[in-house]
């Protein structure tokens, strides 16, 4: 399945398991023990600038400018309607840079430059 520039397995074949079968053992499995999924394929922005800590605070429903350096604090990115639209981990590396890991929750995706457009702020896409 696409996954960004990436394509992603949607499920692990096993050998006498239908494709449902497969899938309903591997969501037993992180049901039940753990799962790992790898998100690297996920974009990141980076913050940066005296205001920061206060673009975030009006894009994620955390606080940030209390947030230590080499911290990570989890975040919902939500619409005018309080509908979840995003959600994902910020991390400060210096005092005025923070770098956000958004992982699409719905179809209705938010981009770095529109949030940027929207909210006012310094914000650009980082790899």
């Amino acid at each position: 399945m696409p996954a960004g520039n990436w394509r992603r397995p949607e499920y692990y074949a096993v050998p006498g398991k239908t494709r449902a079968q497969a899938i309903a053992a591997e969501v037993g499995a992180v049901r039940t023990r753990v799962g790992l999924i790898d998100v690297g394929t996920l974009g990141k922005i980076e913050v940066h600038g005296p205001h920061a800590a206060e673009f975030l605070e009006r894009v994620y429903t955390a606080r940030y400018a209390n947030l230590r350096i080499g911290m990570s604090r989890y975040g919902l990115m939500l619409d005018e309607s309080g509908v979840v639209v995003d959600d994902g981990v910020v991390a400060r590396s210096a005092r005025n840079r923070f770098t956000s890991r958004p992982r699409p929750v719905t179809p209705r995706r938010c981009s770095a430059s529109s949030v940027a457009s929207r909210r006012g702020g310094a914000c650009r896409s980082a790899s």
